[in-house]
């Protein structure tokens, strides 16, 4: 970690001074320990979100082999001191959609236990209009520029103690923050997983950033993954893991004063039980994605346009009908059938041809829904004949043909045993054409 430096440091351009801190007990250090010897080796830098889930940098989790952790109590790992002490990784998870870049660059770590020291907060309002806002960035690398991360516990410029110092976020991305001044202060090698903090309006300090990557030599041009819009990969982890807190950690939980902040309000998006005010997260036919929601007996238990469904209070409902019935626009087709066409009817929808029946056309009904349709009977109209007669097929004289409902010329196979007979093109049998779906 690269501090503001002194001016005797300030004009050694290669080499910038750092003040280490015993402050942010929330903030650790990983070490990877080799499961037969026992021996480890400083990975990166976390920070304790939760009473024992452990949130750093999905790339550290491709350095670690069995890992423990070291509670970051004291200046390095051997003090004789303050010895630090160990926590054992039980359960590790790297965020889905991490490819190697920053944007996504998160792991969440479980503990066997909890640490006896306070949590820190992942942040999970946006963050967009801090651009230019000053963090405090933290983290256990080296502060020596282009440094190697060599345990050097009483060296003072070696990676393995805590430092901390103050940055600016010069860019804030979809997913990710530019933190460091391209100057004399940035994040640096070891530093990654590490946090930055910054202090909102209410006087909670909460991780913004998690330290990802570095883009000089000089460690001053920094790139922290956002917690915020990776709320999707954080949030369940929470879900599955850790019981509600009264602080924003994206779950409800009762009895704050005031109320938590985390509580949904009915008919709010959810994905667990833990997120609602009412204590259930629900779905249900004609609304498949999860709502919160409360037990109910009777209607009146639940909110307004709400209603008890089979115990728990529901989305309003519409009307159902089953596949082949006649629809309105307000009614609800069952069987994933919409209602489409004139008349409209509960009918399969459909994008393309290869999603209909062989003998179905995907056809768009006036307001631009698509459905599957079979098509009309196709009737041919053979030439004007001079006295009333049985349908026959004409070998001279050209036919006129009235193809109805295709919307497109389609290719004929004849029948076998027609070929080269007058009737080469069309099977006659009757004033109907019998169609071979190629």
């Amino acid at each position: 970690m690269l501090a503001e430096p002194t001016p005797a440091a300030a004009a050694r351009a290669a080499l910038v001074g750092a003040l280490p801190t015993f402050a942010r007990p929330e903030v650790f250090a990983l070490r990877a320990v080799d499961g037969a010897t026992g021996q480890g080796t400083f990975v990166c830098s976390a920070t304790l979100i939760g009473e024992r889930t452990l949130m750093t940098a999905a790339h550290c989790l491709q350095e670690m082999g069995v890992v423990r952790v070291l509670v970051a109590h004291d200046l390095s790992f051997d003090s004789d001191a303050t010895p630090g002490e160990l926590f054992a990784v039980s359960q590790t998870a790297r965020h889905p959609l991490y490819d190697g870049r920053p944007e996504h660059d998160l792991a969440l770590l479980w503990l066997e236990r909890a640490p006896a020291v306070s949590r820190a907060w992942a942040n999970l309002r946006p963050i967009d209009s801090l651009q230019g806002a000053m963090v405090q960035a933290v983290g256990y690398g080296t502060n020596v520029p282009g440094g190697t991360l060599v345990e050097a516990p009483q060296a003072p410029l070696g990676s393995g103690i805590k430092r901390e110092v103050a940055l600016p976020m010069r860019s804030v991305w979809a997913f990710s923050v530019d933190v460091g001044d391209r100057s004399t202060r940035g994040v640096c090698h070891g530093d990654s997983g590490g946090p930055s903090f910054y202090r909102f309006s209410d006087g909670v300090e909460r991780v913004v950033g998690v330290h990802a990557a570095t883009s000089n030599a000089d460690c001053t041009d920094g790139t922290d993954a956002r917690p915020d819009s990776n709320a999707d990969f954080v949030v369940p982890w929470f879900i599955g893991h850790e019981r509600p807190s009264c602080g924003e950690d994206g779950l409800c939980a009762t009895g704050c004063a005031p109320a938590d902040v985390d509580c949904r309000p009915d008919t709010a998006d959810c994905l667990g039980d833990v997120q609602c005010a009412g204590g259930r997260c629900a779905s249900d036919l004609q609304h498949p994605a999860r709502y919160c929601s409360r037990p109910c007996a009777a209607d009146g238990d639940c909110a307004d346009a709400m209603t008890c469904r089979q115990g728990v209070c529901a989305q309003p409902q519409r009307p159902e009908r089953q596949p082949g019935d006649g629809c309105q626009a307000t009614d609800f087709c069952l069987g994933g059938t919409v209602c489409a066409g004139a008349p409209s009817t509960c009918v399969r929808p459909c994008t393309r041809m290869a999603e209909c029946f062989r003998s179905e056309l995907c056809v768009a009904d006036p307001t631009g829904q698509h459905f599957c349709q079979a098509p009309a009977e196709v009737m041919l109209a053979g030439p004007a004949a001079t006295a009333p007669a049985a349908a026959t097929c004409s070998s001279s004289g050209t036919g006129t043909f009235v193809l109805l409902a295709l919307g497109a010329l389609f290719r004929y196979r004849a029948p076998k045993g027609r070929r080269g007979s007058s009737c080469a093109r069309v099977f006659c049998s009757s004033s109907v054409v019998s169609w071979h779906w190629l």
